[in-house]
């Protein structure tokens, strides 16, 4: 009886488990051969995914990084551009105003001879008006406070003519106020020299 207390004692301490399937289940041999080879197998397929993704994620990392650096350039790029462009339209501008410029330019003639002659003739307050017509005609008009002034005026336009200064005199106009002023209105052509 004593055996049996410690054989049912024995039996409620151990701990048992059921195991309806094998741990290891048998193969043909072809299989186990192609078992051990598709360990292999999976290593190197796993290794080379491993290896793939890095180098995907560092080409990722590298294209990203190119990208925003080409970014900022084409940005740098695009305002010195634009800074161009405003500097390119000023140019073009003054450009166009330059060859606006140099066409009056050919066509402009200095008035500083007709001036020369006339101040030669009379010059301010005696001057009362200028004008410059064409074909190098002037006229102007003199206001003189006596007879020997104008006919010290009528004298200088004598010799101016002889001169080669001036060419074909005229008084276009004379008058004689009450109190012995004269304004007198004379025409001539002025003789460039080149």
């Amino acid at each position: 009886m004593l055996w049996d207390l410690h054989f049912v004692h024995n039996i409620m301490n151990t701990k048992t488990s059921v195991n309806l399937f094998q741990a290891q289940a048998n193969l043909p041999p072809v299989l186990s051969f192609i078992e051990g080879y598709l360990r292999k197998i999976r290593f190197v397929l796993l290794t080379f995914i491993v290896c793939t993704g890095l180098v995907i994620l560092g080409l990722h990392l590298y294209l990203s990084n190119r990208i925003n650096t080409l970014e900022g350039r084409k940005t740098q790029l695009t305002a010195a551009v634009q800074q161009q462009v405003t500097t390119e339209a000023m140019l073009f501008t003054l450009r166009v105003r330059i060859a606006a410029l140099k066409k009056i330019l050919l066509f402009q003639k200095s008035i500083a001879p007709y001036i020369d002659v006339t101040m030669g003739l009379a010059s301010p307050p005696r001057l009362t008006s200028f004008s410059l017509g064409e074909n190098n005609k002037v006229q102007i008009s003199v206001y003189l406070t006596s007879m020997n002034e104008a006919v010290e005026l009528m004298k200088k336009i004598v010799d101016f003519t002889n001169a080669g200064k001036i060419r074909n005199p005229g008084l276009i106009s004379f008058s004689i106020e009450k109190n012995g002023f004269i304004t007198m209105g004379i025409v001539y052509t002025v003789i460039l020299t080149n």
